[in-house]
Order: C-alpha cells, then sequence, then structure tokens
C-alpha cells in the first residue's frame, strides 16, 4: 500500500503571514514615494503700454526726462525816432560854462528804452551845420526804460572862453538833435556859445541831464 507523504505544517503556519508581510511593505513603499513637488515655472509678465521698465543693472539705464525748455524773456524795444518828442530845457551856467539838457519824452503807448549818446551838431544862423558835439568819455552809460509820458535827458556843454587868443565866432542858433540809435533829426531852437565847440553827455533818466 503506497503512503503519501504529510505536508510540512510549518510552511503552511508562515506561509500566510510571510504574504500579508511583503503586502505592508509594499504599500509603506507606496505612501514613501516622495509626491512631485510645486511647478518652478513662472508666468511672464506683459509691462503694460505706457509704462517705462525698471533699468536693470548691468544692462543700461532708463534714459533720462528731457530738461523742459523754457521761452527767453524780453524786455521793451529801444525807442523809435516816432515814439520820441526831442526838446530841450533851460539852459545854466557856472564859470564861463554853458550847459542845455535835451529831453527826450516817450509820446507812445508802450515802453521803450535809450542808451548811449544822442547825435548833436551846432547850426548857424543859415541852419547851416558848423559844428559837430564830441562825446565826453569815462561817463557811465546805461539803459534809460522809458514808459508812456517818461523822460530821459542827455546835457549838451559849451563855454564862453575861446581857446588862446582866438575870438568867438558867433553863437549857435540851434542844435541838430537826433536820439540814440536813430537817424532822424529835429532841430531844436537854443542859443549856445561857440567858442569851444560843444560836447554831449550820455542820456540819463529824468529831465535834468544829471
Amino acid at each position: 500500500m503506497t503512503r503519501f507523504a504529510r505536508s510540512n505544517p510549518v510552511r503552511h503556519q508562515f506561509g500566510a503571514p510571510a504574504l500579508l508581510t511583503l503586502a505592508v511593505v509594499g504599500l509603506l513603499s507606496a505612501c514613501a514615494t516622495p509626491s512631485p513637488g510645486p511647478s518652478t515655472s513662472t508666468t511672464p509678465t506683459t509691462t503694460p503700454p505706457g509704462t517705462a521698465s525698471p533699468a536693470t543693472s548691468g544692462t543700461g539705464s532708463a534714459s533720462a526726462p528731457a530738461a523742459p525748455t523754457s521761452t527767453p524773456v524780453t524786455g521793451p524795444a529801444a525807442c523809435r525816432a516816432g515814439q520820441l518828442r526831442i526838446g530841450a530845457g533851460t539852459v545854466g551856467a557856472g564859470a564861463g560854462q554853458r550847459y542845455l539838457p535835451l529831453t527826450f519824452t516817450n509820446i507812445s503807448t508802450v515802453t521803450c528804452t535809450l542808451f548811449g549818446y544822442p547825435g548833436v551838431a551846432g547850426l548857424n544862423s543859415a541852419g547851416q551845420q558848423v559844428a559837430q558835439a564830441r562825446r565826453e568819455t569815462g561817463l557811465t552809460k546805461a539803459t534809460i526804460t522809458l514808459a508812456p509820458g517818461a523822460d530821459a535827458s542827455a546835457l549838451v556843454h559849451a563855454t564862453v572862453v575861446p581857446s588862446g587868443s582866438a575870438t568867438c565866432p558867433p553863437d549857435y542858433a540851434a542844435l541838430l538833435v537826433t536820439a540814440p540809435n536813430t537817424t532822424v533829426s529835429v532841430r531844436i531852437s537854443a542859443t549856445l556859445p561857440a567858442c569851444g565847440g560843444l560836447s554831449v553827455r550820455p542820456v540819463v533818466a529824468g529831465s535834468s541831464g544829471l
């Protein structure tokens, strides 16, 4: 009679626990698998139109804003001949000298300026020019601003003392006057001695010539 070998009880006793252990280890391994981290990609940003992008160090800098321009301020223009009335004050005397202030009145409705010397010539009784006034040097010249109705003036100098033993010619019967920086001359009735010629000073504010 054939005898069948009996199965090993130890195998049957530890077979199931072994399978259970393997299953638990597999489950733990699955739990221990690291999940993928957050995405490191970034969404590009777009600069809105009209907005300056910040400068990047080492790659250039933003353009500096243009400096604002300003309109130069201009003052009153020089007086024209048609804006002025030329006249004369009273002759002053002292130590053989004669002084006559020439006046320049702004008769226009706008402010203008005078600067420098007027032109002055001495006329004889026939209206002929017989002397040209020289400009006195070493005096301060200033721009005179004339509002409408305001005066500027320049002093004309003459002398009654002849040069050396010379005889004085007849007095000047009139003066021919041209305002500074103009070309129109005006005849002014004024009697001045013609002994030593004429000289003129630059224009100043007011009507006295001083």
